[in-house]
């Protein structure tokens, strides 16, 4: 009964004090997966005589300098074709209705009956206004550089201390739990950071060549599209080939008919769809630890 209690008042601490936690908390998760992500890259420059501190700050700041880069590059558009996007989502909602009751007969009702108000706000400045907004405000931006910071801090000091964590943690086991715990590490870490890592490569191949598509068939917002073809695609278990490939498909069918949306499908199809082979596998012989 008594540990009854205290797992209740434990409970009951960790409701109500998440809400204050829940930043801090989503800032360490964003870091953990940051640092599998980087992990293959850190072991080969380990490898190659680079000390794992070192590795672990120039992997982070070479990450760092190529989303500066892509974000001084595409930010602006990005967000432009953004914004344009979803004021068209209203014109694409009217020509799937018109097609539907065309070919069906079925009526789907009007996009006045689904939410007026929300239409208007998405079709009015007023995502440019709240952007301007969230950016002008002292508080919201020092919000955002101190998690960013966070994420920084975090990310390098599970990078670079990783070996002494665990370390640290099997000097409380014993001999044989040591060693299993150690099996478990490696495996859980060698197949998180092996899927983060050769994913991501993927989904900038796949956004990339995607995008080349799409500007080839004059495809307009074609840099949101590409992606979210490659990121839903490569990260998105099963279905997402098909979900990544979808939205590109309708919004090449609204701009410039059934046939260049035929071409997007089996384009996104196609790129959605590739393996590329980043890792030798393990063989047996080698040992895990």
């Amino acid at each position: 009964m008594l540990y009854t209690a205290i797992m209740v008042f434990v409970c009951i601490f960790l409701w109500r004090s998440w809400s204050k936690v829940e930043f801090v908390v989503l800032d360490v998760v964003i870091s953990v997966f940051i640092a599998l992500a980087m992990e293959p890259l850190v072991v080969r420059l380990v490898k190659h005589g680079w000390k794992r501190g070192v590795a672990s700050a120039v992997s982070l700041i070479g990450l760092i300098i190529i989303v500066l880069a892509l974000l001084g590059l595409f930010g602006n558009m990005f967000v432009q074709q953004m914004i344009s996007m979803i004021k068209g989502i209203p014109a694409l909602y009217d020509q799937a209705r018109d097609l539907v009751s065309q070919h069906t007969g079925f009526q789907i009702p009007e996009i006045s009956n689904l939410g007026g108000e929300i239409a208007k706000n998405l079709q009015t400045s007023w995502v440019t206004d709240f952007a301007g907004q969230a950016l002008s405000t002292t508080m919201g931006l020092f919000s955002a550089l101190l998690n960013l910071l966070t994420i920084v801090m975090v990310t390098y000091y599970v990078s670079a201390a990783g070996p002494k964590m665990r370390r640290s943690l099997c000097q409380w086991l014993g001999p044989v739990t040591q060693r299993r715990f150690l099996l478990a590490w490696t495996v859980v870490q060698d197949q998180i950071s092996g899927f983060l890592f050769s994913r991501t490569i993927l989904a900038a191949f796949n956004a990339f060549f995607t995008s080349i598509f799409l500007m080839i068939i004059k495809v307009p917002n074609w840099l949101p599209l590409a992606l979210f073809c490659g990121i839903v695609s490569q990260f998105v278990p099963t279905i997402g080939t098909y979900i990544g490939g979808a939205l590109p498909v309708i919004f090449a069918w609204s701009s410039r008919g059934f046939l260049y949306a035929l071409r997007s499908s089996s384009s996104s199809s196609s790129t959605s769809r590739s393996r590329i082979s980043l890792f030798r596998p393990r063989s047996r012989s080698e040992p895990w630890i």
